[in-house]
């Protein structure tokens, strides 16, 4: 892999120190949250700050024109803070206010490179400096404050309904910072992204007027929502078009190193459990000369492998195919030690699941000299032939329902094995010839039940009326 470490914090640094020289603000430098894993630098202007937030897949704000369905990336996401007001607004609270008609992405969540960092944080500071004497005028004016705060309270309605004005009272940072993710998940995979990069804006025009009669708009996607119809939904400008398809081509990209990653972590899934059975299998002790079946493995230990074999073989790929871009060499080493610590984890619990199908989970039914061995690894018995913890039935054929034909023959015969009355978790008889296995348990007195098919098998026992 083609590793590559960058400073995305040196590129937003310099130019917010630019803009702050170009506007007389007063910049201060780059501080680190360690408990939310962010950096935030800040800008003060006239009657208000600029805050910029940074940092790795942070999941708050509203994602326009973005994939964040599928698609994790580097975050920029912007908060003005006024001295009238406890909230933080973001640049599209600030896109209401001042009527803004330049509808673009100005909440970060999917950036990936070098150029994705100075073309996001470039839209976002001519987005203020282009408006700057419009966003001065809120400070002095009570009506902008006020509509500025009352489309903060309504979209928190809309998204965050749960969060009244008495919780944010009692705790106004917790509310708040909830609602700010509540909104992110809001618009989680919404249809703006899809319109940005196809055109297709069917979807989108029948998502608006759904949510619109239900009263469910932000006041943002209200506005957006009444500019693309009064446009005609023209396609949206080059700028946020590259920004969409670049999204899709990273989404495409990570497609084809996930698709081909849960194949083979089922294959070996598979495999694993398929190599635990036979260990069972050959584990019986030489008092036993007959083999007659090995119950499933463990539905959830199948489910576990794949996601553990999944991660594995992902990061093996990424290795050998991905260009790598970190952020820092901070973000270089966190990450590094979060891969070696979940790598360790799927192992760990490959090596589990594997421990707890072979000793735990398989069933083994075994014919011996002296009886039915029925149990796991752990705990077993030898029963009586004659028991009621093990009963076998011999299926003497199958019906075909397409052409309501019954067939009997000697290769449409299986044998069913139910232990302790669990009839829907059936084993098969796999194990040797069916003429062969019947004869031996009549041998044994063992009794044999014949029933006409499956269907007969299920009817009877498995879902009787």
């Amino acid at each position: 892999m083609n590793e590559v470490v960058s400073d995305f914090t040196g590129i937003i640094e310099n130019e917010v120190k630019l803009f702050s020289q170009r506007n007389g603000a007063e910049c201060k430098g780059f501080v680190f949250n360690e408990k939310t894993n962010e950096e935030s630098i800040s800008v003060s202007l006239r009657g208000f700050d600029v805050n910029i937030f940074v940092g790795d897949g942070l999941t708050y704000g509203y994602p326009l024109f973005e994939d964040t369905e599928d698609l994790i990336g580097y975050s920029i996401l912007t908060r003005f803070k006024f001295n009238f007001s406890p909230y933080y607004f973001s640049p599209y609270d600030i896109h209401n206010v001042i009527e803004s008609k330049d509808f673009e992405t100005l909440d970060f969540h999917t950036l990936q490179d070098e150029d994705d960092i100075s073309e996001a944080i470039g839209a976002i500071l001519s987005f203020i400096e282009n408006n700057l004497e419009k966003i001065n005028d809120i400070t002095g004016n009570l009506i902008l404050q006020k509509q500025l705060k009352d489309n903060y309270e309504q979209d928190m309605s809309v998204v965050s309904k749960k969060i009244t004005a008495d919780k944010l009272k009692e705790n106004f940072r917790k509310n708040a910072e909830k609602h700010e993710i509540n909104l992110y998940f809001y618009g989680h995979g919404n249809l703006t992204y899809t319109f940005a990069n196809s055109g297709n804006y069917k979807e989108l025009d029948k998502y608006f007027k759904r949510r619109s009669k239900k009263g469910k708009l932000t006041v943002f996607e209200q506005r957006l929502y009444a500019h693309l119809e009064n446009n005609g939904y023209e396609p949206v400008s080059d700028k946020t078009k590259e920004y969409a398809e670049k999204q899709y081509k990273n989404r495409k990209k990570n497609l084809w190193l996930e698709i081909p990653s849960y194949i083979i972590g089922g294959i070996l899934a598979i495999i694993t459990l398929i190599a635990v059975e036979k260990l069972t299998s050959v584990a019986l002790t030489d008092g036993f000369y007959r083999l007659l079946g090995i119950g499933e493995s463990s539905q959830l230990s199948f489910f576990l492998l794949i996601i553990s074999y999944r991660y594995i073989i992902v990061h093996i790929f990424e290795a050998l195919f991905i260009k790598k871009v970190y952020a820092s060499e901070r973000d270089k080493k966190a990450e590094k030690k979060a891969i070696a610590i979940l790598t360790a984890v799927c192992c760990m619990v490959i090596v589990l699941c594997a421990g707890y199908n072979y000793f735990f989970k398989i069933c083994t039914v075994a014919l011996h000299d002296s009886g039915i061995y029925v149990g796991t690894q752990v705990k077993n018995d030898i029963l009586p032939f004659e028991n009621d913890r093990v009963e076998f039935f011999l299926i003497e054929g199958y019906t075909d329902s397409e052409n309501e034909t019954y067939y009997d023959g000697y290769e449409d015969k299986e044998m069913y094995i139910v232990t302790d009355k669990d009839y829907e978790g059936y084993i098969i008889s796999s194990y040797g010839e069916i003429e062969e296995t019947v004869s031996l348990l009549k041998e044994k007195g063992v009794k044999i039940i014949s029933v006409k098919d499956y269907e007969a098998f299920s009817d009877t026992y498995v879902y009787p009326e």
